[in-house]
């Protein structure tokens, strides 16, 4: 499937009950993603992101509370990022200060 949607540029699935965790790493060439998620996701590759909204997968089965979900640090380095929209619960770390410059002068 990702070998079809390398250049893809836009990914707007929001609407899709679909875990899109393992999709999203390869698709580098993104602008602009709306995806459900079931594990963190790694953004380091994607450098071109300007919007990101992300809520988790609503899974039927359980009535447990579902363990909280926290994006990796990578976010804060993101130069090209311009909206995030977090769907709860899923939450972003703290950056690390004094450990990495931030980058999130567009927000």
């Amino acid at each position: 499937m990702c070998l079809q949607l390398k250049l893809l540029k836009v990914l707007d699935v929001l609407s899709i009950e679909y875990d899109f965790s393992s999709v999203i790493p390869e698709l580098v060439h993104l602008r602009y993603v709306a995806v459900r998620i079931k594990e963190a996701v790694s953004l380091a590759k994607l450098r071109n992101l300007q919007t990101i909204i992300l809520r988790r997968v609503i899974i039927f089965k359980s009535r447990k509370k579902s363990p909280k979900l926290i994006l990796p640090l990578d976010i804060w380095t993101m130069s090209e990022i311009r909206q995030v929209d977090i769907g709860l619960p899923l939450y972003i770390s703290n950056p690390l200060v004094g450990e990495q410059p931030l980058f999130l002068n567009n927000l």
